[in-house]
């Protein structure tokens, strides 16, 4: 399944529709009729069920992956996201980050995920919905796991 085809609907009372429509256009614009049209299509022949509960066994099969590799870890997951966060009470965080960067693994770190000027928690976001294999995902993990015993 290509991760990258992404639509959103939202249904919403009568006396809400146009404000909501509004607000959407303005955002994020309109999706174009074809796409509407074909989920729209996909909604009613039951293909949008299917695709999506295809995608939650992805999930699912991937977050097994990472349970495997960072067995030992303490981090926070849902079994059908593309996500996971990993609490790291690192000083060099920053550092570890960019070593996994420089490892051409793209990695969010505490500090990326701030929505205010006050640090949160220290740890990594680490996201897979967009990896392309089973491999790759295995391959990046070793990497994180190879910087994080490092910086201990």
């Amino acid at each position: 399944m290509d991760p990258r085809f992404k639509i959103a609907l939202l249904y919403t009372p009568p006396e809400c529709y146009l404000k909501a429509r509004s607000v959407i256009e303005f955002g994020a614009g309109e999706p174009s009729q074809l796409f509407e049209r074909l989920t729209i299509e996909w909604i009613k022949n039951g293909l949008l069920d299917s695709l999506s509960y295809k995608k939650r066994q992805v999930a699912n099969r991937r977050q097994q992956i990472v349970r495997e590799i960072l067995y030992g870890y303490d981090f926070v997951s849902q079994s059908s996201a593309f996500h996971i966060w990993l609490p790291l009470n690192a000083p060099n965080i920053d550092r570890i980050v960019t070593g996994i960067k420089n490892d051409e693994v793209d990695i969010l770190g505490s500090r990326d995920c701030q929505v205010s000027n006050v640090p949160g928690p220290g740890g990594l976001r680490i996201a897979f919905g967009n990896v392309r294999s089973d491999e790759e995902l295995i391959r990046g993990l070793k990497i994180l796991v190879k910087h994080i015993t490092y910086s201990q």
